[in-house]
């Protein structure tokens, strides 16, 4: 009995324990990230402390942004509105997914990766 009690418990730590994403802090998202995708131009984020500068084909927008580790989400300010976005960090891809940041249908909420330049 022991040993079926020990195997299951070392079992549930290492499924714990290869998590592929998790819920990025400050330090993960420091610097630029590049859009992956197989389109020409590709957007780019730089996070610095509480600010992201979005570089897009035809403008640059500043947004303040703070996070919240509960909901899993990045809450986005600038001069025209506020947005929140799902948001997770695959650490050994050295990637972040974000949900819905570029328009679309309701029905079909966008995904886009940036990898860390």
């Amino acid at each position: 009995m022991k040993k079926i009690i020990f195997f299951l418990a070392l079992t549930t730590t290492f499924f714990v324990s290869c998590k592929k994403e998790k819920f990025p802090d400050i330090d993960d998202l420091s610097g630029s990230w590049i859009e992956q995708t197989d389109q020409s131009y590709k957007h780019k984020l730089i996070f610095n402390e509480k600010t992201l500068i979005f570089i897009k084909p035809t403008s640059i927008d500043t947004f303040s942004f703070h996070l919240d580790r509960k909901q899993e989400l990045i809450f986005l300010t600038s001069s025209i509105g506020k947005s929140n976005h799902k948001i997770l960090f695959n650490k050994r891809k050295n990637e972040i997914t974000i949900w819905g940041l570029f328009p679309s249908i309701p029905e079909s909420e966008t995904k886009t990766t940036f990898k860390k330049e």
